[in-house]
């Protein structure tokens, strides 16, 4: 019989299959969204660092097959051996859907590449300014030498103050640059887009950059 304190670790099937509608699922209990961020965090770390830990079979733009995913995913954590395609995509659906894309029976993320994918994304002309998360330490550091992608594929921007924010408080930081997007562009810096306000650059100069 389960203990008090194993009560929370219950698998999330058994209240989803109570309360799944489609893509409308909302996890109606703490238990249930740490689950579901548990999920999304897995599939992260498979799909942008390390599909062959989780024996995904991934293309050369980072698509894999939903099917596989599943079973990676039931083969992942004990509490997660009845999940369903339904259930991930609801997890994904209730923490930040824009960080995947989905098609034809297959997902790939959509930015955030530490293994070498070919370039997914659209070229762009990109706003004014744009945001970039950073800490104090390296704020000199960057200011000298630029905004380099370091274990990625690409430097991530955003043009949304606020996400920056929260991303720069993970980190215990409050310091946020400016990229001058525009000037940047204009200088012949390519800019591709990742989903609705992510911006992606292979370098950014530090002539284009400025503190918060």
């Amino acid at each position: 019989m389960a203990t008090e304190t194993e009560q929370p670790r219950q698998r999330m099937e058994i209240d989803i299959e109570k309360r799944q509608d489609g893509l409308n699922y909302v996890p109606t209990n703490t238990s249930e969204a740490l689950q579901g961020r548990r999920i999304v965090r897995t599939i992260i770390h498979a799909l942008r660092h390390d599909p062959l830990m989780y024996g995904l079979d991934m293309d050369q733009e980072g698509w894999v097959d939903v099917r596989d995913l599943v079973i990676a995913l039931q083969f992942d954590r004990p509490e997660w051996e009845n999940v369903e395609w339904r259930h991930v995509e609801s997890a994904i659906q209730a923490n930040d859907p824009y960080r995947f894309d989905i098609r034809d029976g297959s997902i790939r993320a959509a930015y955030g590449h530490s293994i070498h994918v070919a370039s997914p994304y659209l070229r762009a002309e990109p706003p004014d300014t744009l945001f970039h998360a950073t800490t104090p330490e390296a704020v000199s550091r960057i200011l000298k030498t630029g905004l380099e992608p370091m274990q990625r594929q690409f430097v991530h921007l955003t043009e949304d103050l606020e996400y920056a924010s929260r991303v720069a408080s993970s980190r215990q930081s409050d310091t946020i640059l400016l990229v001058h997007a525009r000037g940047a562009h204009l200088a012949g810096i390519r800019f591709y887009r990742g989903n609705y306000h992510v911006w992606l650059a292979l370098r950014v100069p530090p002539e284009f950059l400025g503190a918060g």
